[in-house]
């Protein structure tokens, strides 16, 4: 009876592993199918996995994530996400926020397990 308790109010608080809250976090990992440069210099990746636990403002669709201008990284990660395409690597993408934005990105492994 304990138990079954701790695990609704596990649940309830959004701590569970059961129940998944809108947010950032690790994406699985997979291969990008398309890359877009938009005209200030942002980026929008395609994935061949749908994104969890965001909507994307860029207007593309589930499958895009966002790299704006203001990111320190953005050359660097621009430059690993090439890598990735051109190699056909699989690619880990972690979303600093529930619009897919973008925040880091590992390639050739899930760096998350």
């Amino acid at each position: 009876m304990k138990k079954s308790i701790m695990i609704v109010v596990l649940s309830v608080l959004g701590i569970s592993g059961f129940s998944h809250a809108e947010g950032p976090g690790w994406q699985s990992t997979t291969k990008i199918k398309r890359i877009v440069v938009v005209s200030n210099g942002g980026v929008n990746v395609s994935f061949e996995n749908e994104l969890k636990n965001c909507t994307s403002l860029s207007g593309y669709g589930k499958k895009y994530a966002s790299l704006y201008t203001d990111h320190p990284g953005i050359d660097r990660i621009y430059s690993l996400l090439m890598a990735a395409y051109v190699s056909q690597k699989d690619i880990q993408i972690y979303l600093s926020d529930n619009t897919c934005r973008i925040g880091e990105a590992v390639i050739g492994g899930n760096f998350s397990s």
